[in-house]
């Protein structure tokens, strides 16, 4: 695993844009991140145990639930996983805006669900230039209460 001194260039080089950088670094480009993007603490505990071959790049936390990258094969992976099985790790997207879509699919259900003020949700993907929010809430919409939602999301996110 990558150390945290060197995280943030190392993600740099990879072609992460300012509000990755920014988020990783622990810095919100909006409040909606908040409970969601916490600068990397947990992963770098000792007796932390990581197993996974490549070299991994954590972006944020939530509690025990990392996101993170790793290069595969000529190509960026974003994968999460949490620290009580990260064995269990699941590829959600291959791009940056691929894990936008993934992060705002759940800002949107919240939306749905929790009557969120859409207008964060706006102010947030511009704040972070995501570009395929109106996609996104249609993808929710259509597929929101499938039995396959999980699964179509991440086909989603990974083809972006």
């Amino acid at each position: 695993m990558l150390n945290p001194e060197t995280r943030i260039s190392e993600l740099s080089r990879l072609g992460f844009s300012q509000p990755i950088l920014e988020l990783s670094s622990g810095r919100k480009p909006h409040p909606i991140f908040e409970d969601t993007c916490n600068d990397p603490y947990y992963i770098y505990l000792e007796g932390s145990f990581i197993p996974f071959d490549l070299r991994v790049i954590p972006l944020w936390e939530a509690g025990i639930k990392q996101t993170a990258v790793w290069e595969k094969q000529d190509r960026i992976e974003i994968i999460e996983f949490s620290l009580e099985s990260p064995e269990e790790y699941e590829v959600i997207a291959y791009s940056e805006q691929g894990l936008w879509a993934y992060m705002f699919a759940y800002f949107i259900d919240d939306w749905v669900i929790k009557a969120i003020d859409m207008n964060l949700v706006i102010e947030a993907a511009d704040a972070v230039k995501f570009l395929f929010l109106n996609e996104t809430i249609d993808f929710i919409r259509k597929y929101r209460d499938s039995d396959e939602y999980p699964e179509v999301l991440t086909k989603l996110t990974k083809s972006i």
